[in-house]
C-alpha cells in the first residue's frame, strides 16, 4: 500500500464524520464572506418535511449569481425546526439563518409549495422586513 494512500482510509468510526463536519464548515465560511457582499438578491428554495421520529426540518437553498456572473447554488441550512411547520416557526427558523449569515438584506424571492404555512411565512418576513426598513410583498416575492 502506499503511504498516501493510508492517510486516507479512516482510522477511527469519528474519522469520517469529523471530515464531513470540517468540510461543512468551511463551505459555510466561503458562504458566510461571500453573500453579503453581492450585488444582487439571493433566491431562496425552502423545503419542509417531517421525518418518522417525529422531527420538522427545514432545508434552504440560495440561488444566485457571483461577481464573475456564475448563477450558483448552495445548500444554505438543514435544520431541524422547533415546533411544528407553521408559517411563524418557519419564519423564525429562516431569520436565524439570515442572521447567522448575515443576508437579511438581501433577500429576494422565495420558491416553495402552495401549503397555507408557505403564505403565513412570505406574510411574516414581509413584516420582519419592514421592521428593518426593506420593502417585501408578500405576494410578488413568491413564486410557487
Amino acid at each position: 500500500m502506499h503511504p498516501e494512500a493510508a492517510q486516507l482510509v479512516p482510522s477511527s468510526l469519528n474519522t469520517i464524520k469529523c471530515w464531513i463536519i470540517g468540510y461543512y464548515r468551511g463551505q459555510k465560511s466561503i458562504l458566510r464572506d461571500l453573500l453579503p457582499k453581492l450585488l444582487s438578491r439571493i433566491l431562496f428554495t425552502l423545503a419542509l418535511w417531517t421525518s418518522p421520529n417525529p422531527l420538522a426540518s427545514l432545508a434552504l437553498i440560495v440561488h444566485f449569481t457571483t461577481p464573475s456572473g456564475t448563477l450558483t447554488q448552495a445548500l444554505l441550512a438543514l435544520q431541524e425546526m422547533q415546533g411544528s411547520h407553521s408559517g411563524k416557526n418557519i419564519c423564525h427558523t429562516f431569520i436565524s439563518i439570515m442572521e447567522d449569515y448575515n443576508i437579511h438584506h438581501r433577500i429576494g424571492y422565495f420558491m416553495m409549495d402552495n401549503a397555507t404555512n408557505s403564505d403565513t411565512f412570505v406574510h411574516c418576513q414581509g413584516e420582519k422586513q419592514a421592521d428593518s426598513g426593506v420593502f417585501l410583498d408578500a405576494q410578488e416575492h413568491r413564486v410557487r
